[in-house]
């Protein structure tokens, strides 16, 4: 007598903070991921914006059979670390996709990336196009050294995070540290850089594709790109892992130096050497060089990039 192997579950958390216009659109296409997989999905959204209630007009059982979907409605609004740790507490797959309320993915994501959670994979993580402001696309991962980064935590401490968004990622929820359920982050746009040190720390399992499953939209107001707001954030990151003891002395003062870099960076004021950021530039200066000379991917687009 065959044993039944047990079908994999998955939950899915959209943050949600005055995203009607977004809403109907992401119902669609998780229901196109569930006729995928041939699977149901639970689908909590978690309104931080309790001024404006969640419009699920039209989303039906009838309407989405293979959507699961709860909206949880914060008694104020705490932040998008803080929601996603109060849909966490909610959610019952076996894996989870974090996915903002303007974010886009393939209708195969899961199918593709649900093939990726082997029994030594904590995280799938695939290729993102990347929107700019004029409209144009370029993706994430262009060389074998940027999937290699996804690996390596002395990437994280001292150049940057190279996963864009949660929304590339399939986590195995079993595998999320508790320390980042423990210490929900105050300023918004690092959470995700907290997680993926803590999973890295934790000897995590990353299997990375370079297919463009999802597309990061430009809106105008992107945490992602405001170089002020994802400093101080960063900065909080360093003070939770300080916390935990996660990371030693040195790669938290590397974290912390990394962060300042940038912003210098990012503000044009950046010296051209300083002894204070020495090892934050060689590494950068070898990240560089090894892209240079790394053979570029094969990038197959199993989500159209609107230009």
């Amino acid at each position: 007598m065959k044993c039944k192997v047990k079908q994999q579950t998955i939950s899915v958390i959209t943050p949600f903070y005055r995203g009607n216009k977004y809403i109907h659109s992401l119902a669609d296409i998780l229901e196109s991921n569930a006729e995928r997989i041939s699977a149901t999905i639970q689908w909590l959204i978690i309104n931080d914006s309790p001024d404006c209630p969640v419009d699920m007009t039209n989303i039906t059982r009838n309407a989405y059979p293979l959507l699961e979907t709860e909206v949880i409605r914060l008694p104020e609004n705490g932040g998008i670390h803080h929601a996603r740790i109060e849909g966490l507490k909610r959610a019952s797959g076996d894996f989870v996709l974090f996915i903002d309320q303007d974010d886009q993915i393939s209708p195969d994501f899961l199918r593709i990336m649900s093939r990726l959670m082997t029994e030594d994979v904590d995280i799938a993580v695939c290729n993102a196009w990347l929107e700019q402001e004029d409209g144009s696309m370029f993706p994430a991962f262009l060389k074998k050294a940027d999937l290699d980064d996804v690996r390596n935590l002395a990437i994280y401490i001292r150049v940057r995070n190279p996963i864009r968004s949660p929304g590339q990622c399939l986590i195995r929820r079993s595998s999320i540290p508790e320390e980042w359920f423990l210490h929900p982050m105050k300023k918004n746009g690092s959470d995700d850089l907290l997680l993926w040190i803590l999973m890295l720390c934790r000897k995590a399992g990353f299997a990375v594709t370079p297919d463009c499953l999802y597309t990061h939209k430009y809106t105008g107001s992107n945490l992602s790109d405001s170089s002020a707001q994802i400093k101080t954030s960063s900065m909080e990151v360093v003070d939770v892992l300080q916390s935990t003891g996660a990371l030693t002395s040195g790669q938290l003062r590397d974290l912390e130096l990394s962060v300042e870099w940038a912003a210098l960076r990012s503000a044009g004021q950046q010296p051209l050497f300083s002894l204070k950021f020495a090892r934050i530039i060689f590494t950068r200066i070898s990240c560089k060089f090894r892209h240079l000379v790394s053979p570029r991917i094969h990038i197959t687009c199993r989500i159209s990039p609107e230009h």
